[in-house]
């Protein structure tokens, strides 16, 4: 609340609260309920004397957002999106959204009950790539929804890869895997608002290589870093890191698809 005239100032409240303050823009610490009417009864300042008041304000106090949100692509069927969270306590449902674009107008695509903690959410169909932001909001029992919290990202396709699965001395290593993995993180860069990086670049020629797969984790790493993650790095025993000359393996497009999904 914003004071004037001369201090301190000594405020009276209806609840029966009596406070000094110096400060003409003074806070009041409380841990209301869900509703509470704030009502000054009796104010004075230095040198003044105190006078009747009838000033009020009703907060209204938003439930807590769920800690924790992970949206994750389902790999045999890349039109799915698993999303869980972490529970709230003293709430009495749960509302998922999702958004084209970090920060962006998101759609409700769920409202299901305080005791579920996660759903499947089935995507519009596409032939390219897109990537979607999810939000929960938890809602208390008057109906009062939760500011956006955590949030989490998954990549969509009606074929997100042609090979579902990339398997070590099974698979062989493509030009058409790479290109698919530009195209995912191409997506997913537009959904946190960063321009595309390999729009209308060629596919490789020749044998695939780890160093094909630099710009890669560099065109990733951004998104990581808005979203609060460290730098994708390849993990594991027997995992070759990206160097000049290696070739690459199966667990570096699988990890990468992790990464994007």
């Amino acid at each position: 609340m914003s004071l004037t005239g001369t201090a301190p100032w000594v405020i009276t409240w209806a609840d029966g609260v009596t406070e000094t303050t110096s400060n003409a823009q003074h806070t009041r610490p409380d841990t209301p309920p869900v509703t509470k009417t704030y009502t000054i009864t009796a104010l004075s300042s230095a040198g003044c004397a105190s006078g009747a008041q009838n000033g009020s304000k009703t907060v209204t106090v938003l439930p807590p957002s769920p800690a924790s949100v992970t949206a994750t692509t389902v790999p045999a069927s890349s039109r799915e999106v698993v999303i869980r969270w972490s529970s709230v306590s003293n709430v009495k449902e749960y509302v998922v959204e999702r958004a084209s674009v970090l920060g962006g107008t998101a759609i409700r695509i769920s409202t299901v009950p305080a005791a579920t903690l996660e759903i499947t959410d089935t995507v519009p169909a596409s032939a390219s790539p897109v990537a979607y932001i999810y939000y929960v909001r938890a809602v208390d029992s008057l109906g009062t929804q939760s500011a956006r919290g955590a949030h989490d990202f998954a990549t969509t396709a009606t074929v997100l890869y042609a090979d579902s699965v990339v398997q070590k001395r099974v698979t062989g290593i493509k030009a058409a895997h790479l290109v698919e993995l530009r195209e995912a993180i191409d997506a997913l860069r537009f959904a946190f608002g960063l321009p595309a990086v390999f729009a209308g670049q060629l596919p490789p020629s020749g044998l695939i290589r780890t160093a094909d797969f630099t710009s890669l984790a560099a065109a990733l790493n951004p998104v990581r870093t808005a979203h609060g993650l460290g730098s994708f790095q390849y993990t594991g025993t027997g995992v070759p890191p990206v160097t000049a000359g290696g070739v690459a393996i199966a667990e570096h497009i699988e990890q990468l698809r992790r990464a994007v999904e």
